[in-house]
């Protein structure tokens, strides 16, 4: 659509040709690129070097990458983007690779290639149940790789733990158990979450109560 509203092709041309952005991107994680580039600039030689690839290869995927925006380049160096430096290098500790090498899975991404047959058949095409086959190892991987999500929530979990060490945390997730989203009996009822969630809340009033008094007494002892 421009600007004077005009229909064009131009969002069905983006979405026809993403897969090429992340393919270029899983082809740059397996072959460590980001990381070999640090937050140093390089030439095509010779990162080619570095990542074990040809010459000419590795200056079409940096060109690529310049043009989705991973990749800066100043005449014939090339550097990560501040985005892809922190989340795409190995070696820093924000690295979020891992996830997107799980996300383009050959599994995970065949599970989506003839998306009319999945419709037709009503369900997924892959052997079983798919990705929720009970013990699929799959999940292994996802557990492993999906450790940058939870960072957040780590950091989060560890300051409050240090400011209230008796504290007892529950972490979970929100899911409806009819999804069986990870598994056949992975599930938690919302119902039971709702509990869950009102118990904390009233905890927290209580608490917020105690310390409103506390304060006071605070304030009448000065």
């Amino acid at each position: 659509m421009t600007a004077a509203g005009t229909p064009t092709p131009e969002r069905i041309f983006q979405i026809a040709n993403a897969f090429q952005s992340s393919q270029a991107l899983k082809g740059a994680l397996d072959l460590h690129l980001f990381t070999a580039l640090g937050g140093e600039s390089a030439t095509a030689a010779s990162l080619a070097r570095q990542i074990g690839a040809s010459e000419k290869g590795t200056r079409v995927l940096c060109d690529f990458l310049v043009i989705a925006g991973l990749l800066q380049k100043e005449g014939d160096h090339y550097r990560s983007a501040p985005d892809a430096a922190l989340f795409l290098d190995e070696h820093s500790p924000a690295y979020f690779g891992s996830v997107g090498q799980f996300m383009l899975n050959a599994d995970i991404v065949h599970a989506y290639s003839d998306i009319a047959a999945v419709v037709r058949k009503g369900g997924t095409l892959l052997e079983g149940q798919g990705t929720v086959e009970p013990n699929n190892p799959i999940w292994v991987d996802f557990a492993r790789n999906m450790v940058p999500l939870m960072m957040p929530s780590a950091t989060f979990i560890a300051e409050l733990v240090t400011m209230v060490p008796r504290a007892a945390i529950l972490v979970t997730g929100v899911e409806d158990p009819d999804t069986r989203a990870h598994g056949a009996n992975d599930g938690l009822h919302l119902a039971e979450f709702e509990r869950v969630c009102l118990a904390e809340a009233l905890l927290l009033g209580k608490l917020g109560d105690v310390s409103a008094t506390a304060g006071r007494l605070s304030d009448l002892s000065l």
